[in-house]
């Protein structure tokens, strides 16, 4: 009998299928750890049944090795493979696995193919030459070539994405689905509240930056931080390291080259042995440190910009000293653990983050809860989410207040109440002023202010939440969460809700009768 799991990634298996067969391009939509190996080994099977060839671009050589790895792991039937890597360009197979570096020098000797697989495909921009030129030529190849998109990260909307892709049936598996299949299991997050020069935590600078207006400008608070950090950095760090991970196989990020030597070098002091892996390394130096850690002969990968995305490793540490990962890179770093270890309790990844990522963006966690419910899923193979205050799967961002009889949600930097009626909803929302808080009718346009039906209440709600992601994801992860702050404000403004709730429920009185006494 199929796993959860299993039946998961052949659902995805089979509308890629689907579509493919109606010559559509695919844009799978997957957490990291879901699965997206197997799902690529078997449309590429596939193809080859089919009497077509298949060629798979990544963005870096080890995942290109990888590539056909899991094709002689997951295919059935026999299959010829070819990798493209180190130049040599090697297209003898019915699938070929290359990079994208070493397809575009040699984009004149390119070959037809009928089914490409891009890998990491948020990087397939439409500014990106290196993505551009090489769909150009494939298409120029074999007009009929169809495409399949694959990532855990795309751009909102799918912005700025080629128009292969933006035009791609989008085929989705879901924070939820994943965690409900056990195909992940996400991590337990701890941020060590370390001082920095100013007397501040990193935690306290953040909510100081964001403050100030400068909301998650990355870059801005990796500056901030680094100009504050005190001078036995190092040896806080491997301190931190060495409690929480001296007998775990860890994955350590840093964003410099010196940065990543020094902290290997201090970790090694307190007798556990790690290695860095980074471009300033040679490849065979990389291979060697990769292939020790999987064995088990080194404890930990200490690494610049060389694991965040598609290397796959049960790894049960994750140690994150980046001061200026963006939410997609967060997400794609914290994927490196989130694998799901069955019946094993024990095997719940631990994140420690000494940066800044977790403080500005929320912890993954909630992260995944809020971009199950604010994505708007427009896929071929989901329906649209509801986000009505009384759906369960808008349950973790609108909560009852009165005793069930009203919501309430932190929506757009404001609590917004919905209260339900006759047609739709009483909605409104808590607001301060120099003369403290204050409660207004919520006006949605082309509606009667404070009166809108459910559909366009609903449809406000919808785009509403997904503007507000980030901070509702900060949100929850704090102490007390959504549910404190939305307590607070009811403590503040129940008097006054009530009493607009019974103004706006009065019928409606007859006007006087006009007419002269008699």
């Amino acid at each position: 009998m199929a796993s959860k799991a299993t039946k998961l990634q052949d659902r995805l298996i089979g509308d890629t299928e689907a579509s493919l067969t109606q010559d559509r391009n695919v844009a799978i939509d997957a957490p990291t750890g879901s699965g997206k190996s197997r799902i690529f080994s078997k449309v590429a099977e596939n193809g080859v049944k089919a009497g077509e060839r298949s060629i798979i671009l990544t963005g870096r050589k080890k995942l290109a090795r990888d590539a056909l790895k899991n094709i002689k792991k997951w295919s059935k039937n026999e299959i010829t493979t070819s990798l493209g890597v180190e130049g040599k360009f090697d297209q003898s197979g019915q699938v070929v696995s290359t990079t994208v570096q070493t397809a575009n020098r040699n984009i004149d000797d390119l070959q037809k193919y009928d089914r490409v697989i891009i890998d990491e495909a948020h990087h397939a921009l439409e500014g990106n030459d290196d993505y551009t030129r090489l769909i150009n030529q494939i298409k120029k190849n074999n007009p009929q070539a169809k495409f399949v998109f694959a990532s855990a990260t795309y751009p909102d909307g799918m912005q700025g994405m080629v128009e292969e892709a933006q035009k791609a049936d989008k085929h989705v598996i879901t924070f939820e689905e994943a965690i409900a299949a056990k195909l992940i299991d996400l991590p337990k997050t701890v941020t060590p509240n370390e001082r920095l020069k100013n007397g501040n935590t990193i935690a306290e600078l953040v909510a100081d930056h964001q403050t100030k207006g400068h909301g998650s400008d990355a870059e801005g608070v990796g500056s901030a931080v680094r100009k504050n950090l005190p001078e036995n950095w190092n040896e806080t760090l491997a301190w931190q390291y060495s409690k929480h991970f001296s007998e775990t196989q860890t994955i350590s990020f840093f964003d410099t080259v010196k940065e990543a030597e020094a902290f290997a070098k201090e970790v090694r002091e307190f007798g556990i042995e790690v290695q860095t892996v980074h471009s300033g390394r040679k490849a065979s130096e990389n291979d060697k440190a990769f292939d020790d850690f999987e064995s088990g002969k080194i404890k930990g990968l200490v690494s610049v910009d060389m694991i965040s995305e598609g290397y796959d490793v049960d790894a049960r540490g994750l140690f994150l000293a980046k001061l200026t990962t963006s939410a997609k890179e967060y997400r794609q770093i914290v994927g490196r653990g989130a694998r799901s270890f069955g019946e094993d309790k024990s095997g719940k990844t631990l994140l420690v983050d000494m940066g800044s990522s977790t403080h500005m963006h929320g912890e993954i966690s909630a992260q995944a809860s809020i971009n199950n419910i604010a994505k708007n899923i427009e896929s071929t193979s989901r329906a649209t989410m509801d986000l009505s205050p009384e759906s369960k799967e808008a349950s973790s961002i609108w909560k009852q207040v009165e005793g069930g009889k009203a919501y309430a949600a932190p929506i757009d930097n404001t609590i917004v109440y919905a209260i339900p009626s006759d047609n739709g909803y009483i909605a409104m929302q808590s607001l301060k002023d120099r003369k403290g808080s204050r409660i207004q009718l919520l006006s949605i346009e082309g509606e009667r202010k404070g009166r809108p039906s459910k559909a366009s209440f609903c449809s406000w709600a919808e785009k509403a939440i997904q503007a507000s992601e980030k901070s509702l994801a900060r949100l929850m992860s704090k102490e007390g969460g959504i549910d404190a702050l939305i307590a607070a404000d009811w403590q503040k403004n129940a008097t006054s809700i009530q009493r607009s709730v019974e103004m706006m429920t009065q019928p409606m009185m007859a006007p006087p009768a006009m007419g002269m006494a008699r």
